[in-house]
């Protein structure tokens, strides 16, 4: 893979992330996004843009004509899994990106996760966002949750309080381009400012939660 180093992505001769490298970014160099709508889209789409070397996609759902107010995904691509949709426009922006896509629900599939990653929860199920985060907690990984409605979005280490529901949305929900581009920005942005410390945890072999706890 042509790449100079983890600040500076280089394809084709051009250094696509140069102006960045001043920040001293440390870029997750691997993801996993679960939930592939209007947050976890745009979740996927910021880290491969900022240098993700290795993006997971999981989602069962295919796209529908009314999400394409807040996916950036042409018209064509209504019928088609939202997980290949998703997969097609990364590479389509980054081609050296390895991508890859899982239509499927989340069902605490041990292959797809690793102890270093980060691991994106765009679900909209409170049962499956505490599957998630135990999950990602046993295997060592980085727990970031981001999602939106019409005017709230959130970006969190932590889970929701308040009883299980067994299920996510009811109906149709409003929802328009803004919140899910803030969210995403502002859980990736999160997930970079503690993952340099997270890694360094981990590489070291510490285990000790008090150290390690990430920050906002």
């Amino acid at each position: 893979m042509d790449r100079a180093d983890s600040s500076v992505f280089i394809a084709g001769g051009l250094a696509l992330t140069q102006r960045q490298e001043a920040l001293a970014l440390e870029i997750p160099r691997t993801a996993l996004v679960i939930g592939a709508g209007g947050t976890g889209t745009w979740v996927a789409l910021t880290l491969a843009m900022a240098g993700c070397q290795d993006i997971s996609l999981v989602d069962a759902d295919v796209v529908e004509a009314s999400n394409l107010n807040r996916l950036p995904f042409p018209i064509d691509a209504i019928g088609r899994p939202k997980v290949e949709a998703l997969a097609d426009e990364i590479l389509r922006l980054r081609p050296l990106v390895r991508v890859t896509p899982y239509q499927m629900r989340w069902r605490e599939p041990d292959s797809i996760i690793s102890n270093n990653m980060v691991g994106f929860d765009c679900t909209d199920h409170l049962d499956v966002q505490r599957a998630i985060h135990a999950r990602c907690q046993k295997m060592s990984v980085l727990y970031v949750r981001s999602g939106c409605d019409a005017i709230h979005f959130t970006a969190a280490f932590d889970l929701p309080w308040g009883p299980s529901t067994g299920g996510g949305y009811q109906g149709s929900v409003p929802i328009w381009a803004g919140p899910p581009l803030i969210a995403a920005a502002y859980a990736v942005g999160i997930a970079v400012a503690n993952w340099g410390a997270y890694s360094g945890d981990i590489d070291r072999g510490e285990e000790n939660e008090d150290e390690s706890q990430p920050t906002t």
